[in-house]
C-alpha cells in the first residue's frame, strides 16, 4: 500500500470552516493497481473535491459531484471509496438531506466496517430521525472501535437525557469532558448535573463554560441553559441575575426575555412579570410563549379579563398551548369562567 499525504492547507483549505475535518488528506493506493494513469487522474480529482469540500456550505453541490467522478473513476482498491461517500454524506448532512446522507453513510461502512466517524454520524442522524435504538447501536459501534470519540460520547449522553436516564447521561458527558474540554461539553454535563438535582456542581460547570465560550454565541447558550436550570429549582432569584447578563450580550433574545419574565414570576414579582413580557410582545408581537406567560401572571393578580385575553392571543397563535393551559395551576382561578372554558373548546 502507498500513501500520498496532502495538508488541507497546503490545498488551499481551512480546517476551522468545517467541522469534523481531518489534518490532513491521506490518499492510499494497493500496488495490484497498475493503471497509474488513472491513479494519478483519480488522485487529482479526490484532492480537487476535498479542497472544495473545504469551501464549506456554498460549494457542497460541486464537491458532491466532484465525489461522485472520484468514486466512478477510482481504482476499487483506492482505499478512499468508503472516504468519499463518508464525506458526500457529511455534506448532505450539513445541508439538511438527511435521507441521501443516511444512505450514503450506507455505502461507506458497506466499503469499510471500522470507519468510527461513519458510525459517529449514523448515529446523529438516527437519533434526528427519532430512531434512539438505532443511534445507541451506532454509537455502541463507533465507541467499540474508539472508546474515546467525543461525537459518540456526547450523542449518548444527549439520547440518554432525552430517555430521562441522567445517571447514564452524566456518565457519558463525563467521559467527553475528559476528552474534550469546552464550553459545548462542560454546559452538557451540567444539564445532566441539574436533572439529577445536584444544582451547585451544575453552577460549577456552568460557569466553567461560560469562560471556556468562544464567543458571545456560545456564552448566550450557555448562560440561558442556566437560567432555565435555575428556575426549574425555584432558585428564580439567581436565574433573573442570569438572564440579565445575557441580554448584555443579546438584549433582543426572545428565550432569554421569556426566561427574565418566569424569573420574576418565580419571585412573586408578577406586575413587574406583565411590564416585563409586554415589552417582549411589543418587539416580537408574535411570540406565543410570551402571551402565554402574561396571561399567567395577569391570572395570578386576579386580573381575570386581561389573562383571558392574552391567553386568547397565545392560543390564536399556537392552539396546541390549550392542552398545557387546562392543567396549568395558574389558570386555577379563571378556569370555571365561561371565557376560559370556551378557549379550551375551540
Amino acid at each position: 500500500m502507498s500513501l500520498l499525504v496532502f495538508s488541507a492547507e497546503a490545498m488551499g483549505g481551512s480546517k476551522s470552516e468545517v467541522d469534523g475535518l481531518p489534518d490532513s488528506l491521506i490518499i492510499s493506493f494497493s500496488p495490484e493497481d497498475d493503471d497509474s494513469a488513472i491513479k494519478h487522474e483519480s488522485i487529482e480529482i479526490y484532492k480537487e473535491a476535498f479542497k472544495t469540500f473545504m469551501e464549506g456550505p456554498s460549494k457542497a453541490d460541486e464537491a458532491i459531484a466532484l465525489f461522485d467522478k472520484y468514486i466512478k473513476k477510482a481504482p476499487v482498491r483506492s482505499g478512499l471509496i468508503d472516504e468519499a461517500y463518508y464525506y458526500k454524506a457529511f455534506i448532505l448532512f450539513k445541508t439538511n438531506r438527511l435521507k441521501q446522507a443516511l444512505k450514503n453513510i450506507d455505502k461507506s461502512l458497506k466499503h469499510k466496517q471500522e470507519s468510527e466517524n461513519a458510525w459517529a454520524l449514523k448515529a446523529v442522524i438516527l437519533s434526528i430521525f427519532g430512531d434512539k435504538s438505532g443511534a445507541i447501536d451506532a454509537n455502541n459501534k463507533t465507541l467499540e472501535i474508539n472508546p474515546d470519540h467525543a461525537g459518540a460520547l456526547g450523542n449518548m449522553g444527549h439520547i440518554m437525557m432525552s430517555s430521562k436516564n441522567y445517571e447514564e447521561a452524566f456518565v457519558f458527558f463525563d467521559r467527553l469532558v475528559v476528552q474534550k474540554r469546552d464550553a459545548n461539553s462542560l454546559s452538557s454535563r451540567a444539564s445532566a448535573l441539574g436533572a439529577l438535582g445536584r444544582t451547585d456542581d451544575a453552577v460549577k460547570d456552568y460557569n466553567d463554560a461560560y469562560k471556556e465560550a468562544k464567543d458571545d454565541a456560545d456564552r448566550l447558550v450557555v448562560l440561558e441553559s442556566e437560567g432555565y436550570m435555575l428556575m426549574k429549582v425555584d432558585r428564580d432569584k439567581e436565574a433573573f441575575k442570569v438572564f440579565k447578563k445575557a441580554l448584555k450580550i443579546n438584549p433582543k433574545s426572545p428565550s432569554i426575555l421569556n426566561g427574565m419574565g418566569n424569573a420574576l414570576m418565580g419571585m412573586g414579582k408578577n406586575k413587574k412579570a406583565v411590564k416585563h413580557l409586554s415589552k417582549v410582545v411589543n418587539i416580537y408581537p408574535d411570540d406565543y410563549v410570551a402571551w402565554y406567560n402574561i396571561a399567567c401572571a395577569y391570572a395570578r393578580l386576579g386580573s381575570k379579563e386581561s389573562a383571558i385575553e392574552s391567553l386568547a392571543r397565545a392560543l390564536e397563535l399556537e392552539p396546541g398551548l390549550a392542552d398545557s393551559a387546562r392543567n396549568d395551576k395558574d389558570f386555577k382561578n379563571i378556569r370555571d369562567e365561561d371565557d376560559f372554558k370556551a378557549l379550551m373548546t375551540k
